[in-house]
């Protein structure tokens, strides 16, 4: 118990202690900063990747390459895992609203589409997207109008109680009725010139659309294409009739849906020789998704139905993929940048243990004659090595303690850090057009505090040890008489 005593005494007395354990909190909170920023971001992506995505999908080699849906329809639903599928289009374009600006569009069918993918979680209902727009109401400038349509669209989506949409209420946006309801409400000076257009179709925008001023609910947007068959430009024109925001910045300002029908034939996907419409791909819905063994069992199943079809339909060259199969070069990549990145700062501990070390050896030295009478009146070396050492061991739980709690503190709250330094400077640290998010994405796990926590006991031990050795190998008689 004295050694503890004596230790203790010994940090209370000097100012370095207190930088010391001041160092090991930072080099702690910042590996846990890192780490669980790096974590989020990882765990983030697979969230989007299976919110946006189905269990499965089949995707065709090229545009278009795959057709015939009733025949794939026909020999998928007889196997006893897939619960649902739905076809899909997409297609690059230039979207004019004051200059050309590129966009995705994509064709889904409401009705099929909400049964393999999350869909209706993201897009917002017209009392909602009012809501939205209400919120910046008044807001002249654009960082001002960005953040709160930011804000109280995430707010919303957060709403425990929010259910998800359903497809009568997503087909809506696409039907004839809600298209001239729309037109007429934003456009009250140009009644009557909605029929004129020839009733454009609809399209529901990312939110960041909106945010960005580029496009407005009710305006009539002027799109560009390419026929991937032919090389011939297609240009039409659409209605935006809602939005929605997925939490993926990418697809948020890049992304237009559009009914499934009403994309192929904007892009002339119908193939007159077979009297076939072609699309992208198949979204397969998984029974019991979560287990590997059966998404794995599932889509062998899938391949051996596909090569079955006849090649008229393209599906011998189609490629079936799970939801863990996308993006998931970039994914791991990722995972090794945050190990990397951790190494990297974990490195900040070599110095922090260089102060310990630094500040033992002064005490040392500065106790030398302490060390010399315990010695002498019989305490063993040992004992003399346990309290220099037990001093650098509390150093160090002191400052592990203080890091974690620093640390998890500034993670949970490091997005209004990051809001409140873009509202003074008007620069973002995280660039959602970097990063493809809009908010920076955090999970702390115990793994993440264990590998935080570990280099710097390692290192401070070993800075401990050095002074501690030097202490209890003092001869008693010449430490009693140091100057």
């Amino acid at each position: 118990m004295y050694r503890v005593f004596i230790a203790l005494r010994y940090l209370r007395t000097r100012t370095t202690a207190y930088l010391s354990v001041v160092a090991v909190l930072f080099g702690v909170a910042t590996l846990l900063t890192v780490l669980s920023i790096m974590e989020g971001y990882i765990l983030r992506l697979q969230e989007m990747i299976r919110e946006q995505e189905a269990d499965l999908v089949i995707r065709g080699p090229d545009p278009r390459s795959l057709c015939g849906f009733e025949e794939f329809e026909r020999v998928l639903t007889t196997i006893p895992e897939v619960r649902g599928i739905a076809p899909f289009v997409r297609c690059f374009a230039m979207y004019r609203s004051g200059r050309f600006n590129p966009c995705f569009m994509r064709g889904v069918e409401p009705e099929t589409e909400l049964q393999v993918t999350r869909l209706g979680n993201f897009i917002f209902r017209p009392e909602e997207l009012d809501e939205i727009l209400a919120a910046a109401k008044g807001l002249k400038t654009a960082d001002a109008f960005q953040r709160a349509i930011e804000d109280q669209a995430r707010e919303l989506l957060k709403k425990p109680e929010r259910a998800p949409l359903t497809a009568e209420e997503v087909s809506r946006f696409f039907s004839l009725e809600w298209r001239k309801e729309v037109f007429d409400r934003e456009n009250p000076g140009f009644r009557g010139e909605f029929l004129e257009r020839g009733a454009p179709g609809g399209i529901l925008v990312g939110v960041h659309f909106l945010t960005s001023r580029n496009l407005q609910l009710g305006e009539v947007v002027k799109v560009l294409t390419i026929n991937p068959k032919t090389n011939e430009p297609i240009d039409g024109e659409f209605l935006v009739t809602g939005a929605f925001k997925t939490g993926d910045y990418e697809m948020d300002s890049r992304s237009f849906f559009v009914d499934f029908n009403r994309l192929t034939s904007f892009v002339e996907a119908f193939d007159p020789k077979l009297n076939e419409v072609c699309f992208d791909g198949i979204r397969i819905a998984i029974e019991d998704s979560e287990s590997v063994e059966r998404l794995e069992s599932a889509r062998e199943a899938i391949r051996q139905k596909l090569s079955g079809l006849p090649n008229w339909t393209g599906a011998h060259f189609a490629r079936v993929q799970s939801w863990q199969d996308t993006k998931q070069i970039f994914i791991k990549a990722v995972e090794l940048e945050k190990w990397i990145m951790g190494f990297v700062v974990s490195l900040l501990n070599v110095f922090t243990s260089c102060i310990i070390l630094l500040m033992l050896v002064l005490i040392v030295i500065e106790k030398t004659r302490d060390a010399g009478i315990l010695l002498a009146v019989g305490a063993r070396p040992s004992g003399v090595f346990s309290i220099f050492l037990l001093t650098g061991v509390l150093i160090t739980i002191f400052g592990i303690v203080l890091g974690v709690i620093v640390g998890t503190l500034f993670v949970n709250s490091i997005n209004v850090v990051h809001d409140a330094i873009y509202q003074w400077t008007g620069h973002r640290l995280f660039d959602p057009e970097v990063y493809l998010m809009d908010h920076i994405p955090v999970h702390i796990t115990v793994q993440d505090i264990f590998f935080s926590i570990v280099p710097a006991i390692l290192f401070s031990l070993l800075a401990s040890l050095i002074p501690a050795l030097w202490a209890s190998r003092k001869d008693p008689i010449q430490a009693i008489h140091y100057e």
